[in-house]
């Protein structure tokens, strides 16, 4: 699993309406570009993408935004225990991250109130997928520089270019 480190031991993470809060105070998002483009399913999506900084950081990131009132956009106050990372994906509303602190079975009963679109007929079984929740420091391997590959293709014909849609074709090698 690839993520961004929110948080450490003793802070405190939570999201409203979309917007991140670190210790209690927003953290800066600047719209960089408003994005058309073809899912890996083929499927029309827009997205806004955001420039963000995170406390104590120098270098800004992006982050790609679907919604503001998606899944995990309005969480609990979370407090990172010691020994411990608040971990976020940058695809923020397609990312299983520390958000989901109760597991991914536990959404699935919230799908049959209406409250999630996932696309499962049932709640499974298999445990080996459940909660991501705060991550142990221990479980933390490495830091990521460049993307080596990657499984995203273009898929936007001529026609769909024409209507505004992009290819996402990644930046194999370059760094992050």
């Amino acid at each position: 699993m690839i993520e961004r480190v929110i948080g450490i031991a003793g802070d405190t993470v939570q999201t409203k309406d979309g917007q991140l809060y670190v210790n209690g105070a927003a953290v800066e998002a600047t719209e960089s570009r408003r994005l058309k483009f073809l899912s890996s399913y083929g499927r029309p999506q827009a997205a806004i993408v955001y420039s963000e900084l995170l406390p104590g950081e120098e270098r800004s990131h992006l982050i790609m935004d679907f919604s503001t009132d998606e899944d995990f956009d309005n969480t609990p106050l979370f407090v990172v225990p010691d020994g411990h990372l608040f971990l976020m994906g940058d695809n923020r509303d397609n990312s299983m991250d520390s958000r989901a602190p109760s597991g991914h079975r536990a959404l699935f009963a919230h799908a049959a109130e209406g409250w999630s679109s996932l696309p499962y007929p049932s709640i499974p079984t298999d445990t080996r997928d459940d909660a991501i929740g705060f991550v142990p420091v221990d479980a933390l391997l490495g830091r990521v520089t460049a993307v080596e590959a990657s499984d995203n293709a273009c898929k936007a014909s001529e026609r769909d270019e024409a209507n505004g849609f992009e290819c996402l074709i990644p930046n194999i090698g370059k760094p992050l």
